[in-house]
This record gives structure tokens, sequence and C-alpha cells, in this order.
């Protein structure tokens, strides 16, 4: 009987390791669990604030555009009452001229007339150039953002390939912030730009 004693202590000893490594498993995919459900969350909220940063850009984008239009047709506006002016002040010009049957006095103030008309055409289609102009401008740097952040993006992939095993996370820090940063701007941009064109968002 005295060598089942020692069988049966080796027997009992390989149970209690067995069960303390299941545990030791048990406890690491708990934690491992935790992490990937803290990392949820935390893109979860990322990708919220990232929707109200939008949100908020295009806001503004929508405000400058109505304040550019509100300019724009303030400064159509000024150039009409500046040719009705014009062309008030040429037939007052005219008229005691006129009275006599001077027809170049007519023809004066005809022309004035045009002048001030084409004077406010002019305005109207500098309002529409520097319009178009900082639409381009706003494109430019939404590509030129975009470009940055395709770059950026990349460089984030590479990241993924060397990764701690022991936690799955990468062993350089992501640059989460400068992504967001890109993608707000991105978006910004091009919501100015289609705002500015007179084109929806």
């Amino acid at each position: 009987m005295t060598p089942i004693k020692p069988l049966i202590v080796a027997l009992v000893l390989c149970l209690l390791t067995a069960c303390a490594n299941t545990q030791r498993a048990s406890e690491e995919a708990a934690q491992a669990q935790a992490v990937v459900d803290r990392a949820a969350m935390e893109a979860e909220m990322e990708s919220e604030r990232m929707k109200q940063e939008q949100l908020l850009a295009e806001e503004r984008a929508r405000e400058e555009a109505v304040r550019s239009e509100v300019a724009r047709v303030a400064e159509q506006e000024r150039a009409r009452r500046e040719a009705e002016a014009a062309a008030r002040q040429a037939a007052v010009t005219a008229g005691p001229r006129n009275q006599g049957g001077d027809p170049r006095a007519a023809e004066i103030a005809k022309q004035q007339q045009r002048i001030a008309e084409l004077r406010a055409r002019i305005a109207t289609n500098n309002d529409e150039a520097a319009r178009l102009n900082n639409a381009n401008t706003s494109l430019k740097e939404a590509i030129t953002a975009a470009e940055s952040l395709s770059a950026t993006l990349m460089a984030e992939q590479e990241k993924y390939a060397v990764t701690d095993p022991a936690t799955g996370n990468t062993q350089e820090p992501l640059a989460k912030s400068r992504i967001e940063e890109l993608a707000a701007e991105v978006e910004r941009l091009r919501a100015q730009a289609a705002t500015l064109t007179g084109k929806t968002p």
C-alpha cells in the first residue's frame, strides 16, 4: 500500500496544477476581453466625437457661405444703386440740354447709363470670380489634407504589423489625434468648397 500513496499524491498534485493553469488561462481570457471591450468603447466614443466635429465643421461652412452670399448680394445691390444713380444724374444733366433738341446730350446720357450698367455687371462678375476662387482654394486645401490623411493612415497601418503578443496592442503608439484632425479638416474644407460652389455637401 505504500507505493499507492506517492501515486495518489502525484495525481493530486497534477490535478491542482491543471486547475491552477485553467484558472490562470481563464483570468487571462477575461483580461483580454476587458481590453477588447475597453478598446471598442473608446473607438465608439471617438467615432461619436468625430461625427460631432464633422457636424460642427459643416455648420461653420454653411454659416460662412451665408455670410459670403449676404456680402455678395449687398455688393450687387450697391452696384445696382450706383448704376441707377448714375443714370438719373445723366438724365438730369441731359434734361436741360435736351430741351433745346440737342441729340448729343441724349446720346451721352444713354452712354453714361450703359457705362453704369456695365460697371454693375463687372462688380457681379468679380464677386462670382472671387467666390469660385475661394471654392477652388478650399478644394486644393482639401486635396492636400486628404493626401496627408492617406499618408498618415498608411503609416498607422504599418504599425499593426508589429504588435505585442501579450496585449495585442501595437508596439508604437497610434496617432489617433492626428488622424482625427486631418479627417475633420478634410471634411470642413469639403463642406466649405461645396457650399461656395452652391452644391450640397
